[in-house]
Order: C-alpha cells, then structure tokens, then sequence
C-alpha cells in the first residue's frame, strides 16, 4: 500500500490557484483524485489550495469547511488536514478543536512564506501549536530552519517537516520530535536527495510524499524504488511509518474500508 502523506487539492475557491498550473490539468478535484489513483497511490492526506493560501479569516473557514466534505466524499482513501493562520488565532483554535473531537489529528501542510504569517517560533505561530501540542495533533510543516528552534522548543509536538532540504538534514534529524516526508522538487527529480534523507534520518522517520498537485507521483515512485531497493524500507517509506504515527497520535487507520 502507497500512502501519499503531501497532497494538495483543488479547491471550490479557485481564485487560490494558477491557470497555468493546476487549473489546466485539474480543473476539480475528481479530476486530481482520479490522476491520484492512476499512479498507484492507495490514500492521502490532503489540503486544498484555499486552505494552504488561506489570506483571510472567510478562506480559512470555507477551506476547513471544505476539507471535511471532501473527507466525506472519500473517506477510506483521503484524510484532511485542518488550516489554521497565525493572523486569525480564534478561527484557528476553533477549527483545531472541531477537527481533533471528530477524531481527525492532522495540521497542514502550512507555510511560513506568505504574508504576515513568518518564521514557525514566532509568538503567533507558537501560540497555535502550543494547542496543538495540547491536543496531540500532528503538524505539518513547510521546510525551514525555524522548524528547528520550534521542535526543540516544543518537544512534545510531533512534527512533520516537508520537503528535503539538505542543508537541514541534520539539525532536523537531532531532533526527535521530527519526521520528513520527501515531498517536493529536490526528492522527485534530483538524484541522491533521498539518499540522503534515507541516510541522515533513518527508514523509521521518512514518510512518503509528493506535493501533488504540483509534481508527478509517479516521479516519486520511481524515485524512491532507486533510493530504498529493499522492499521492507519501501513498505516503511510508503505506509508503515505513516500508519505508526498517526496511530500515536490516537487516529485508528483512515485508509480502509474503501
């Protein structure tokens, strides 16, 4: 079984979208799933465009609101992530604690590079994942030296960071509190970026991603059976260790029943 653990969506709210991008090979989200299931992907954990470009408090609620229709929608083969926004601290709050009493752990992916959001450890941001932390939800992180500072300052946290950065390899790994999932341009297309991932943190502590709708899947498929030619490490890439951690968070399976 493939888990893809970094999976973007298109969202009703299109204006969070690039005609030249995803609107041109996925004009709606059946579209994207079903692209999704071609390439051999079994699940994934997922956001919409709206709610990772979330830039007002009215985005922020229609892209949670949305994420949890879609879950309806498919339940057994996507598991939502709730958006929350350092410039909107109440909705973000409410939408944490509406998603953890329905049973759902997962936070992002979020990112730090849009406006008035910043680095991960700043007191906004650190406020919300402080709630996080207290709720035992899982956050998703776009790649930054600032998801460091937050794992060491928040050790409790569970923390997944997107994306391989090389040069944050092994600051990231000290920290026990941090998965990666080898999302993103670096893992899919250049040579020796998962090896090094596989090398620096360990088969128990990579998930499989792809940062679809962005990339191609199957980039990462072949990808990762040059980088992990053992089949058990594969099986951890792809699902054990998804499984394990969502498990610790207290989420049963999400991908079954299908």
């Amino acid at each position: 079984m493939i888990l893809d653990s970094h999976v973007h969506l298109p969202s009703s709210n299109h204006a969070k979208e690039s005609e030249e991008t995803f609107l041109r090979y996925f004009p709606d989200r059946r579209t994207a799933v079903d692209y999704l299931r071609r390439s051999g992907i079994a699940g994934a954990i997922f956001t919409t465009w709206e709610g990772v470009w979330s830039d007002t408090e009215q985005e922020l609620d229609s892209a949670n609101a949305e994420v949890l229709e879609i879950q309806k929608e498919a339940a057994g083969f996507l598991y939502p992530g709730a958006s929350i926004h350092p410039a909107f601290p109440e909705a973000s709050i409410r939408w944490l604690e509406i998603f953890r009493k329905k049973g759902l752990v997962w936070v992002g992916e979020l990112v730090h590079y849009r406006a008035n959001r910043g680095d991960y450890d700043n007191p906004a941001w650190m406020k919300l994942f402080e709630v996080c932390r207290d709720l035992g939800m899982i956050v998703q992180l776009h790649a930054s030296p600032s998801v460091i500072r937050l794992a060491k300052r928040l050790p409790e946290l569970r923390i997944v960071n997107s994306h391989i950065d090389e040069k944050l390899l092994s600051g990231l790994a000290a920290c026990p509190n941090v998965m990666l999932d080898v999302s993103g341009f670096a893992a899919g297309i250049r040579l020796n970026a998962m090896e090094s991932a596989r090398k620096v943190f360990g088969t128990d502590r990579l998930l499989f991603g792809t940062d679809f709708t962005v990339y191609e899947p199957e980039a990462f498929l072949l990808r990762s059976r040059n980088a992990f030619p053992d089949s058990g490490e594969r099986e951890k890439l792809y699902c054990r260790n998804l499984l394990a951690l969502l498990a610790s968070a207290g989420a049963v399976n999400p991908f079954q029943g299908e």
